[in-house]
């Protein structure tokens, strides 16, 4: 799992380290359209599915209401949507075949789609019960209903190349379908590509097995007991091998690349934290472009403060984890944080105990790094436990991690702003 970031913490600790640095330390595959999983049922008339043409041009008359012509399987019951909004949908999906029925049009077995054809078959339909507006696809997703064993707070689910995504009742509902979907649109072609750079840093350390991983969006699940991350991968549930995320979408970007390569690695039974945890921040930090890392929006209230410490990236408006990572680590090599200890000066006054599990996400991604540039990535990901690394390195701890500081004040050093 990955803590979310104490931004609060390293900038009180940067007032210090800034003036310090130059010295040492303080003493599933997508089904194919129109599969029977994810086709719109065939409607079938009833009293309570029919509206009237009037009733129909009214409703559609205003453009907020033209998503539901996506017509995918979750706007067509009470759930996602409310009842009123499912049974306006489900009467569109009747009328719509009716229509293309009586103009002599093949209706579609998938009403759900934004091809070419499709779309002009339902502007048609627009036009013909008096509707003033047109229908452009907002989210036209392929459902299917989940079969997970909590299903009944995930109820559907849509499968992509590399994860399958679940999506909470609650989270549906309290954030409202068109809100919660327009985020999901942003959030999982960035991820795609996000998890494609993972697998290919990977490609020669990946298991067999490499089926998607499940991801399960259930940000009400974020309460007290997970406040302080935002995203766990879950080894043992009954479904085997899926991601949590919990909060929001701002912290799922955050954290979400770390915990697929976490995913993909399988580590699980790793006794080493480092090679668990600082391992897998350093692939997603430092290997992988991560995308998402650029919606974070939390960020932004401390702007002004990161572009004074040159971290910032000012071309795409965001912050610069790469750097940010570094500079925090630097900050907890230098003993500037009332959350870690300086293990730099651990490493003089008790170098007899000096482990690799003593370190913080982000000074042991940079450590990580400074081995992969030493050593090569390969001789690192072999590594499974901390006796694998003292062999690797072959010298004390202590000693590495002091040469570890200088190499890390030297990466600040090149942009930092003091």
């Amino acid at each position: 799992m990955k803590k979310k970031v104490d931004l609060a913490a390293v900038l009180l600790a940067l007032s210090l380290l800034l003036t310090a640095c130059a010295g040492g330390p303080a003493a599933d595959t997508p089904p194919a359209t129109g599969s029977p999983e994810t086709q719109t049922p065939e409607p079938t008339p009833s009293e309570e599915q029919e509206k009237t043409d009037e009733e129909l041009a009214a409703f559609y008359s205003s453009p907020e209401n033209l998503y539901l012509l996506d017509l995918t399987l979750p706007l067509l019951e009470e759930g996602y949507v409310d009842a009123d909004t499912a049974a306006f949908a489900r009467a569109s999906a009747l009328s719509l075949t009716r229509y293309a029925r009586n103009a002599g049009k093949a209706a579609p077995d998938d009403l759900v789609g934004d091809g070419e054809e499709l779309v002009e078959l339902k502007n048609g339909w627009l036009d013909a019960i008096g509707a003033t507006e047109d229908y452009t696809p907002f989210a036209p997703l392929h459902f299917e209903r989940s079969t997970i064993i909590d299903a009944d707070v995930y109820p559907f689910m849509v499968r992509g190349s590399s994860a399958n995504w679940y999506f909470s009742l609650e989270d549906v509902r309290e954030q409202g379908y068109v809100d919660f979907f327009s985020s999901y649109l942003r959030f999982a072609p960035l991820a795609e590509r996000d998890f494609a750079d993972a697998r290919e840093y990977l490609k020669d350390h990946l298991p067999e097995d490499n089926p998607p991983v499940k991801i399960c969006v259930g940000f009400h699940q974020g309460n007290v007991t997970t406040s302080w991350f935002s995203a766990e991968f879950q080894y043992a549930d009954n479904d085997h091998n899926r991601i949590q995320l919990y909060h929001d979408w701002d912290s799922a970007a955050y954290s979400l690349l770390h915990e697929y390569v976490h995913y993909l690695r399988r580590e699980e039974s790793l006794p080493s934290a480092f090679c668990t945890e600082a391992i897998t921040e350093e692939i997603s930090t430092f290997e992988c472009e991560n995308r998402l890392q650029m919606l974070c929006s939390f960020d932004r209230e401390n702007k002004e403060a990161f572009l004074s410490y040159g971290v910032w990236d000012e071309e795409n408006d965001c912050l610069n984890y790469r750097n940010y990572e570094i500079m925090a680590a630097a900050s907890y090599y230098m003993g500037y944080s009332g959350t870690y200890i300086s293990i730099a000066r651990y490493a003089v006054t008790h170098p007899e105990k000096m482990s690799w599990n003593y370190l913080s996400y982000e000074e042991g991604a940079c450590l990580a790094r400074y081995i992969t540039e030493l050593y090569g990535k390969d001789a690192l990901l072999e590594c499974s436990t901390n006796a694998d690394l003292d062999e690797l390195i072959g010298k004390p701890v202590d000693e590495f991690y002091r040469e570890f500081g200088e190499w890390l004040l030297d990466r600040y050093a090149a942009f930092s702003r003091s």
